[in-house]
């Protein structure tokens, strides 16, 4: 499986797009060190990236094993946001993300 290097502190944006009124979705990450996974639409990241408190539609604790299933409230673009906590460690990623299931 393909991944990725992400530095502490650092985040990763994985955008994707769906469409229908409440489309399904799933993810999978894997990692290497414990990462944290956030799930954001537009507005979200807006906010996330100026410092406010965006509405998330999954948030988890770090864990190097994240997979969920969910029911968007709307289409078009959404963000995955993976987030190495870790102040010293790096970690590595693999992420798959499904439409449509």
């Amino acid at each position: 499986m393909y991944t990725t290097l992400l530095q502490p502190q650092k985040i990763i944006k994985k955008p994707f797009r769906v469409i229908g009124e409440t489309p399904d979705i799933s993810f999978v990450v894997n990692s290497f060190g414990d990462v944290r996974v956030i799930l954001l639409d537009d507005e979200g990241l807006i906010k996330l990236l100026s410092n406010q408190s965006p509405i998330k539609y999954y948030d988890s604790e770090p864990k190097s094993y994240h997979y969920a299933k969910i029911r968007l409230p709307h289409g078009g673009m959404w963000y995955l946001i993976i987030y190495n906590p870790s102040g010293t460690a790096e970690a590595s990623y693999a992420c798959n993300i499904y439409t449509g299931y």
